[in-house]
């Protein structure tokens, strides 16, 4: 898969068309993410599959293994491996292709190889695009990114799919500036016979009130004009020596937001004023009169910018540390570290033995969770949902979860109320 990177990418721009100045920031590179590269691995399996006609159906892929490289270059091999596991700069992260990797990656398949039914109205398929990276060069020099997936027909329509592996950060389609660019690159690429682009997230993994498939549209004609104008603009701004620095939400993926002076002086500023006025709530004086919800609503709601940055200052310091540059105050000091056998069970026993020590003493038998059997049953031939449920529901327990705090317009019934009438019963 391609590893060209923009230096205006279509998958930052969030971040640099609200702070223009973030991309002349000496930003230090992060230590590699096992999030990041599980996705790269997930499109990497993706991308095979539907570009190798030989390769056969997804499930042939099962326990072969992904190995990507620290400029997000993979390869695909025959051969057993262990999980990821944070290593050197430079080393390849490895995965196994496991039944839940198919699982998820074959809802972008299937939506990817059905898309010409489900969207071309029988027209004829004029164009796809898999993993193709795509410049911008007409709106400005620096602009460019790569699709995942897209194709066009003869009817005016062009989609583009985007696949989001992630579970922690669910990401929504609509006014997604990301799916924007692409959109435009791909209407730039036929102007003449490109009418609309309808623009696909798909996110298997994480929960969303509307699927894992979202989908925004977008007329052509916006996106070469208003939009393709207002990006030029926003992508000219970057290139000015004073390219102002602006704090917010679009800091979470900055490399330089540890660095930031602007965050920090945000950071401060919040911590002092939010998380100031909750704990003057919280013990109340004469001529302090704050209104204790609506400052823990105010504080709650900067949290993630917060503890985000706290995760980028905590990575960057340690990646200047590893690289044998010093942070007046700090240094680097051996974490905690584990104990394991380097025998096999087998060959332990005996040994074991000798300390009259019998195996049930020594040894665990644990089974998989109701997911992860319920995942086997479905493979076998004659397994049907209703089957499964016959079989094993009355031998699952459901236990709810603890609760935990999410905005007011969230699906999710409201836990007190749950709770209440839990105990009315």
């Amino acid at each position: 898969m391609p590893t060209l990177h923009a230096k205006l990418p279509a998958s930052a721009t969030d971040r640099w068309s609200a702070c223009p100045g973030s991309v002349h920031m000496d930003a230090p590179v992060r230590e590699r993410s096992v999030y990041a590269d599980e996705g790269t691995a997930a499109h990497a399996l993706a991308e095979s599959v539907m570009s190798d006609d030989d390769a056969g159906p997804i499930a042939g892929y099962l326990s072969l293994a992904i190995f990507v490289g620290p400029k997000g270059e993979t390869r695909i091999v025959n051969e057993a491996v262990q999980p990821h596991s944070a290593g050197q700069a430079g080393d390849e992260a490895k995965f196994v292709i496991d039944h839940e990797m198919i699982e998820h990656v074959s809802v972008f398949v299937d939506f990817c190889e059905t898309a010409s039914i489900t969207h071309g109205d029988g027209s004829k398929v004029t164009g796809t695009l898999l993993e193709k990276y795509v410049k911008l060069a007409g709106v400005h020099k620096s602009l460019g990114g790569t699709l995942d997936f897209a194709e066009m027909y003869a009817n005016g329509d062009a989609i583009l799919a985007d696949l989001k592996y992630g579970r922690g950060v669910v990401v929504d389609v609509e006014d997604n500036l990301q799916q924007k660019v692409y959109a435009l690159g791909l209407a730039l690429q036929r102007p003449k016979s490109i009418k609309r682009v309808i623009s696909y997230i798909v996110q298997p993994r994480a929960y969303h009130v509307d699927g894992p498939i979202r989908r925004a549209v977008y007329d052509a004609d916006y996106l070469r004009g208003e939009f393709a104008d207002w990006l030029r603009q926003r992508a000219l701004d970057t290139e000015q020596p004073d390219a102002l620095v602006f704090a917010g939400s679009h800091c979470r993926w900055c490399d330089a937001a540890s660095i930031c002076p602007v965050k920090f002086e945000q950071v401060q500023k919040a911590a002092a004023e939010e998380f100031g006025a909750v704990t003057t709530a919280m013990v109340p004086t004469e001529k302090a009169e704050v209104d204790f919800p609506a400052a823990l609503s105010q504080a709650y709601e900067i949290l993630p910018q917060v503890e985000a940055w706290c995760k980028n200052v905590r990575a960057t310091a340690l990646t200047f540390l590893s690289d044998g540059r010093d942070i007046p105050g700090y240094k680097l000091a051996a974490g905690r570290g584990t104990r394991t056998w380097n025998i096999t069970p087998e060959e332990l026993t005996p040994i074991l033995r000798q300390g009259k020590l019998l195996k049930a003493d020594c040894f665990t038998e644990k089974i998989k969770t109701p997911a992860q059997i319920e995942k086997l049953l479905a493979q076998q031939k004659g397994m049907s949902p209703k089957l499964i449920k016959m079989l094993l529901g009355d031998l699952i327990e459901s236990t709810p979860g603890g609760p935990k705090v999410v905005p007011a317009d969230d699906p999710a019934e409201d836990f007190r109320s749950d709770a209440a009438a839990d105990f009315a019963t």
